[in-house]
């Protein structure tokens, strides 16, 4: 092989080489990079070795299912498609449930406020303002729930 040939040959493998290795570093990134947003939403009916949730956030869900079970005499089937957390603060979270009724056969959303892995009003019931300030939920919370409920 002449010359020539050899500084071609060597410049393409190094170019393959350097493609492979920028390709790798695109394709996974350091630990500490991010490289997609993601939503606290997700649907509660999925396989949850599929997701990559907390334990706190399924268990909140299994009570939340438990819940609307529990009701199925009083109020028809109903089944949680999705949950998404809107605010936290302290121990209390607002969330927004997604939930299909097969007595009206559509599905409509509701807000809940939780506080440690049970529910303290919505679902089933509606607290007042003044009941949930007197066990302490966070005015903001309070606002936001209210803002929610109002938005029907």
């Amino acid at each position: 092989m002449d010359k020539e040939n050899k500084v071609i040959l060597i410049s393409s493998v190094l170019f393959l080489i350097s493609i492979m290795a920028t390709f790798l570093i695109i394709k996974n990134p350091d630990n500490n990079q991010y490289t997609t947003v993601l939503s606290s939403s997700q649907n509660a009916n999925e396989n949850p070795s599929n997701q990559n949730n907390t334990h706190e956030q399924s268990s909140e869900q299994k009570v939340i299912t438990e819940l609307l079970n529990s009701t199925s005499s009083t109020y028809g089937n109903r089944e949680l498609k999705k949950y998404s957390i809107v605010k936290e603060q302290g121990e209390f979270k607002l969330v927004t449930l997604e939930i299909y009724s097969e007595k009206i056969k559509s599905t409509y959303d509701s807000y809940a406020i939780l506080r440690n892995n049970s529910v303290i009003t919505g679902v089933n019931d509606r607290k007042s303002p003044d009941a949930l300030k007197s066990i302490g939920v966070p005015a903001d919370i309070i606002n936001e729930y209210k803002r929610n409920q109002s938005d029907v």
